[in-house]
């Protein structure tokens, strides 16, 4: 008769994720309950993919059904090989397949430690491949753990129709291009960090609604603080003076919508001088500017080295 071995292996990993932060990897995988399985390592290597247990740096990961581990120390815009191997009762089990990945820290600073207020941060995105570039600022919005980017300038002057909703912000036409195809001039790998936000938005009936929305326009309140007539929401840091309320298109004073409403519709902040004043006369009938906004992971990472521009470029 041949000889032979039997062996009960222990159960594989699952859902193998690799992120990477400056100068850092991190793992983690999913385990089932398994009576064979020891331990779960984590090893790496710089220009390939660990052959063994022991080739590379090798981390143990902690966890239960969600294991984790950091691999910090390691050199920014470096790629490595990571691969995780079970540890059981009669060695290591491992698979190139589902248990392996290439990574490359990157330096950078995260969009969440950035300054607000009047000295605050700004970061170039990408609109249908055009930079243009955002304020990074704090908000208060239920839940959403991100930070608030605005867009700096007037995005273009446009006119939104009555059409779908005259007496309010949800639904109407401002909401949905907010909302909608402008989301669409990002680039993908932006559109897919957008977090969706509850926001407040009051209608003409004096009735308060809570929106989700991804991209929005900002409330009457969020610019001029308490002294706007409705409360949508509280002062951002970066709207705090006059000055900061100053918007131009082509160079020339100009105007640009909310999302707060009156009896007309939505109301248009109109910057004359250096004094932001409310209006709420032929908003949709004629041509304004718009300040979309959005939010960001706080951990999503931008470069060191600012653009000509001062702004910080995303690193994807």
């Amino acid at each position: 008769m041949a000889n032979y071995n039997v062996l009960t292996l222990s159960e594989p990993v699952a859902d193998f994720v690799a992120t990477t932060s400056p100068e850092t990897i991190n793992v983690q995988c999913s385990l089932t309950e398994d009576a064979q399985r020891k331990r779960v390592w984590a090893v790496c290597k710089a220009g390939g993919v660990p052959a063994h247990p022991y080739d590379g740096v090798r981390v143990l990961m902690t966890g239960d059904s969600l294991v984790t581990a950091m691999i910090s120390g390691l050199v920014n815009d470096t790629e490595y090989g990571v691969r995780l191997f079970v540890e059981g009762a009669y060695g290591y089990q491992t698979a190139l397949e589902g248990a392996t990945a290439m990574a490359t820290p990157r330096a950078g600073q995260f969009l969440g430690d950035m300054p607000d207020g009047g000295n605050a941060a700004t970061i170039s995105l990408k609109e249908s491949g055009t930079d243009a570039v955002f304020v990074v600022t704090k908000h208060n919005y239920s839940g959403s753990g991100g930070t608030l980017i605005v867009r700096r300038n007037l995005y273009d002057k446009r006119k939104f129709n009555k059409s779908g909703a005259p007496s309010n912000y949800n639904g109407s036409d401002a909401d949905t291009w907010a909302n909608g195809s402008y989301l669409d001039l990002f680039d993908t790998a932006i559109k897919e960090k957008l977090i969706p936000v509850k926001i407040n938005s009051r209608e003409t009936s004096g009735a308060t609604v809570l929106l989700s929305r991804k991209g929005f326009f900002l409330a009457a309140s969020e610019i001029l603080g308490p002294s706007a007539q409705f409360l949508e929401g509280d002062q951002l840091a970066y709207f705090g003076d006059d000055q900061s309320r100053i918007r131009t298109y082509n160079g020339v004073a100009s105007s640009w919508l909310t999302r707060t409403c009156f009896s007309a519709g939505i109301v248009t902040l109109h910057v004359i001088s250096t004094l932001g004043k409310l209006s709420n006369t032929n908003q949709y009938d004629k041509t304004h500017g718009s300040l979309p906004a959005f939010v960001l992971p706080p951990d999503m990472l931008f470069s060191i080295e600012p653009n000509a521009d001062g702004s910080y470029s995303p690193i994807l």
